[in-house]
Parts: C-alpha cells; sequence; structure tokens
C-alpha cells in the first residue's frame, strides 16, 4: 500500500511552511533537519507539550532523535517536499538542498495553486529522490483522477485504499481494471466493504486507523485542488456514505492526464542521452507554462528539444507527463538546468519567470483603529447597531482578571492558550469578543448557502462579513482567506440578507498577519484598486487588545475606523 507523509492536512499550512524553511535556509550550501526544526521554532509555527518558541525546542528535544517530536515532524515535511520534487537529499541522506522546481514554487507564492497541481500530478514511483518499499510502478494522483472516471465521479475514503493506493502497476491496463471491478463489486453492500478493509489490514499488517490515516494528505489534494468536492450517498452502500465527488476541473484534469504522454524514469533508460536531455528540459519547462510562468524567454533556447521530442513520440504538441525533479536526483539535472549558489540561480538562458502581475502599492496598507478615554453606554435592542450587548465578559478574559493581571500579560496568556486550537474553539471566541466590544455579532450555521462568511457583525446600516482562520488552519493569514472575504462581500451586496454599504469593509480574523506581508497586502490592494472593494485584515493579538483595552481599562474603540478599515488593522491610540 502506497503510504505519503502525513505532516498534517492543511494544504495552506504545509505550503506556507515550505515558503517560511525557504525563506530563511536558500542561502545555505543544504540544511538539515535541526535546521529546519530552528525555522519552525522561531516563526512559532509549531508547538510542544503547550509551548511555541524556544521552550517547544527545549521541551521537545531528546537524546533519542526518534523520539523528539520536533524532530519527527521536521521530518515528515522533508519527506514531503522531497516527494514534491522541492528539495533534495545529499549523500547524508539528512541533508537537503533546494531544487530548481522548489525555486519556481517561493516564485508561484503569490497563487501556488497550478503548481502544486503539477508537483502531484508529478508524483511517480519509483524515484531516485526516495527510498520507497515495495515494486510499485505508479503515478498515485493521475491513477487517483483515472479511478474516479472510472467509477462515476464518486470515491469513497475506504475505495481509495482498497483500490488505487493499492495497486502495484498503473500501466497494466489488465490490473487496473480488476481493481475497478473489485470496487464495483463491493459496492450495495457496507458490510462487504467493511469486511474487505479489515482483510486488507490483515493482509498488511497495518492497522485501520494507520490506512485511514495515509488518505490524510491525498483526501486533502484532492479537495484543495478543487478536483473534488465532499458528497454525501446513501444510496451506494445502502447507508450515508462520503464520497468525493469529481468536480468539472477534476474531469479537466483528468482529461490533461489522458492525453498526456506519462513517461518515467524506467523509460529514460532506453533512450539516447540527446533525446533524453530534451525530454527533461521540455517536460519541465511545460509544467511551468500549464502552472503559469512565462515561457517565452526560454523558446528559442527548447527549439530543438521540441523537434527530438516530437520525433520520439511520433507527435506533434501532445503534452507530457513527466516531472524530473520528482524523479530525477540533481546529480544528473545539474547538467540541465541551472544549479544553486547560495540563494543565486546561475546565470543562464533559462531563468526564473512567472507571468502574473499584480499592480498597486508595494507599501504595507494599514487601517489605524483609535481608542476612546471611555466606553459609550450600552445602548438597547431598539437600536440594531448594538444590539447584544450584555457587557459581558468573553471566558478568554475571565481567568486573567481574576489573577488582577495588565493587559499585556492577559493577551500573551491567551494567545499562548489557544495557539493551536481549531475553528470548533476560536470561532465561538471571536464572537465572544466582537460581543464585548459592543458588536451584534453572529456565527453563520452549518449548510446555509446564503451565508458563506464564517460570522456576521449585524448593523441597521453596516452589516460586515467576516472570514475567520483559525491556527488550526493555518498559523499566518493567507491569500486564500482575502479571496475568501472577497467574495463574502460580493455575496452580501448580491444577496442583501443585512443592510451594509459599499464602502464598508469585508473582515478577515487570522491568529497572525503574514510573516512576508506583500502578497497579502497586494492582493487586497488590487482588489480595492479593480474592484472597489475594501477588504481589512485583523489578527487574534490586536482583537484582544481592543476588547482588553474595553474590559480592563474602560476604552471603547473607534467603530467607524473599524467598519471602514482597508488593510492591516492596528491599535493606536488618539
Amino acid at each position: 500500500m502506497i503510504r505519503f507523509p502525513n505532516p498534517g492536512s492543511d494544504i495552506n499550512n504545509i505550503v506556507g511552511i515550505f515558503y517560511d524553511i525557504y525563506d530563511v535556509l536558500n542561502s545555505k550550501d543544504f540544511f538539515s533537519l535541526d535546521d529546519i526544526s530552528s525555522v519552525l521554532v522561531d516563526r512559532n509555527l509549531v508547538t510542544s507539550s503547550g509551548f511555541m518558541g524556544d521552550e517547544a525546542l527545549l521541551r521537545s528535544t531528546r537524546k533519542d532523535r526518534s523520539r523528539d517530536p520536533l524532530y519527527n515532524q521536521s521530518k515528515l515535511y522533508s519527506e514531503l517536499f522531497k516527494v514534491l520534487g522541492w528539495i533534495h537529499p545529499l549523500k547524508r541522506r539528512l541533508n537537503f538542498q533546494f531544487t530548481y522546481f522548489g525555486a519556481h514554487v517561493v516564485a508561484a507564492k503569490l497563487d501556488p495553486s497550478s503548481i502544486l497541481e503539477e508537483s502531484v500530478l508529478g508524483i511517480a514511483y519509483p524515484n531516485e529522490i526516495l527510498n520507497i518499499k515495495g515494486n510499485y510502478q505508479l503515478r498515485p494522483f493521475a491513477t487517483f483522477l483515472r479511478t474516479l472516471g472510472a467509477l462515476d465521479g464518486l470515491l469513497a475514503r475506504d475505495e481509495l485504499i482498497i483500490g488505487p493506493m493499492r495497486l502495484d502497476n498503473d500501466r497494466d491496463d489488465q490490473l487496473f481494471g480488476n481493481m475497478i471491478k473489485e470496487i464495483q463489486g463491493l459496492r450495495g453492500s457496507w458490510q462487504v466493504l467493511d469486511d474487505k478493509m479489515k482483510a486488507v489490514a490483515d493482509q498488511r499488517g497495518i492497522k485501520l486507523n494507520t490506512m485511514g490515516n495515509y488518505t490524510r494528505f491525498p483526501l486533502a489534494i484532492l479537495k484543495w485542488t478543487g478536483w473534488t468536492v465532499d458528497e454525501t450517498n446513501k444510496v451506494i452502500y445502502n447507508k450515508s456514505k462520503k464520497f468525493k465527488k469529481l468536480t468539472a476541473k477534476g474531469y479537466r484534469a483528468l482529461e490533461l492526464v489522458n492525453r498526456s504522454k506519462d513517461i518515467r524514469k524506467i523509460d529514460l533508460e532506453k533512450i539516447d542521452t540527446t533525446t533524453r536531455d530534451a525530454i527533461i528540459r521540455l517536460s519541465f519547462y511545460q509544467i511551468l507554462e500549464r502552472a503559469d510562468f512565462d515561457t517565452d524567454p526560454v523558446e528559442s533556447v527548447l527549439v530543438e528539444d521540441r523537434i527530438l521530442v516530437e520525433n520520439y513520440l511520433g507527435a506533434v504538441d501532445q503534452p507530457i507527463l513527466f516531472s524530473p525533479f520528482q524523479e530525477l536526483h540533481s546529480d544528473y539535472l545539474h547538467s540541465i538546468f541551472p544549479k544553486f549558489s547560495g540563494n543565486e540561480v546561475s546565470k543562464t538562458p533559462i531563468e526564473l519567470h512567472f507571468s502574473h502581475t499584480h499592480g498597486g502599492t508595494t507599501e504595507t496598507q494599514y487601517s489605524n483603529v483609535e481608542l476612546k478615554g471611555e466606553i459609550e453606554p450600552p445602548i438597547r435592542e431598539s437600536a440594531s447597531d448594538h444590539q447584544n450587548v450584555g457587557r459581558e465578559i468573553p471566558d478568554v478574559f475571565k481567568e486573567p482578571m481574576e489573577r488582577n493581571w495588565d493587559l499585556g500579560t492577559s493577551i500573551e496568556y491567551i494567545m499562548s492558550q489557544y495557539a493551536g486550537v481549531n475553528k470548533d474553539v476560536f470561532y465561538p471566541i471571536v464572537e465572544e469578543l466582537f460581543k464585548a466590544i459592543g458588536y451584534d455579532c453572529k456565527l453563520s450555521k452549518t449548510g446555509r448557502n446564503y451565508e458563506r462568511w464564517d460570522a456576521i457583525i449585524k448593523s441597521s446600516k453596516h452589516s460586515i462579513p467576516i472570514e475567520i482562520k483559525s491556527p488550526g488552519e493555518e498559523q499566518f493569514l493567507s491569500v486564500k482567506a482575502i479571496r475568501q472575504a472577497l467574495e463574502n462581500k460580493v455575496i452580501l451586496l448580491a444577496r442583501a440578507p443585512y443592510p451594509t454599504e459599499f464602502q464598508d469593509t469585508s473582515l478577515v480574523v487570522c491568529y497572525n498577519l503574514p510573516n512576508d506581508r506583500s502578497e497579502v497586502n497586494s492582493l487586497i490592494n488590487d482588489v480595492f484598486e479593480v474592484y472597489g472593494i475594501v477588504i481589512g485584515a485583523i489578527d487574534f493579538r490586536t482583537l484582544l487588545q481592543i476588547s482588553g483595552s474595553h474590559l480592563l481599562m474602560q476604552k471603547a474603540h473607534n467603530r467607524g475606523q473599524l467598519e471602514r478599515s482597508r488593510g492591516f488593522i492596528r491599535l493606536s491610540d488618539p
């Protein structure tokens, strides 16, 4: 059974951690697992024993490294980044270098979705990067898509385990067909499926829960890419069961897989060196082109390659499904592609180019929210701007207030207590804090399609949709949240379930503002310049400062400034 490294199922967080690691370590000739751990700790991306930062590292470190939590977490990230072709191991297997492919992932930082899709389609076994147990001939994500296509676009998690994740050779049409028939034969009886899962677990010597864990990354990717959506079906197994359903985008990805020439490492061994190098070079730049990179600057280099490859394939302009940095080691690829020296890419005709351009100012956009000297008296429910203002103390502030801590100590304590919570805990906290400072804030109910936002501040004139990102979802604000905030405002204006004005903000609440603020800031400014829509982002610490000032210091904030805030919100005295 094919196994994927499992550092987590939050794809945005995984990609963001790669950016952080690259940002800190790309100037080094090589880096180790301890270097990765240091980045995770320095940027507060992990916790250990409930602590962050240096204390987390201290509490995690063990003499036996195999029992060191942070070391093992770093190892999982390194394994996944190797699978994706973004880093390569050196001769000492626990030392690494960033690849030329990985540098392009960073270049696509503003919108990495397309290049990540290419990265997962490029995964193939066996390869020169990983030591994989078993005699697999498998391109897993292409096989997942083919399986979905053969099963009318629906695939359950257990079927993924029993079928494509257990397939030895996806190039053997008979084996693939038998696998599809086996899944079809299981359908109709949940008990038959359950018995098959237990039999596979016994045969492989793997616990059922462990097999389920192996699917976390594949299922997260299938959803994150938009290739599938979740759908509950009560008919297929005569019992309510969750399936992955292939979307229109998923069918387009499947169509690309079906019309491409699938080339593997083993195929290249049978080809002359000149043609082999041409295939390697052309396939890589096809990947970049499909991932929205500008490949015009390298077209002159690829003219002869195209001729050689077309002669080999016997077809003109057939896409190639082959990812060099995921199947071949850099020792060979350095002779074909630029080699990294520190954080520089050697000056050759082939350099980094990314076609996306973004207007707007590069200066970070901030919105100041000022404190007033006194709290306004509560206004009764007849004035809808201040409905449900109970002046109740939020749960997060009860212990700090009982201990008579000052505001700074209280906030840092609360931040540490909620550093890794998920939305089931974080969303109600955000609702409580907004209520405490005078807003009629309500969380949205699951299943209401007209309420795409996570929460809403209701008002007679200035209702504000809120997109919330818990620290369990992402530690640092991402561009995806900004896109969702844009969608929230558009839906609120179009469907008008609550009164609002065009100039009012669409709010994002996050745990931390991003380390590299340029991409998020640029998108906020681009949205404003192109659409005139205002998006504001407030981190958990600032929201605690506003509510804490209100509760502990009897200082209210300037409501009008918050309602029209654009960019990153920060607190300031008048």
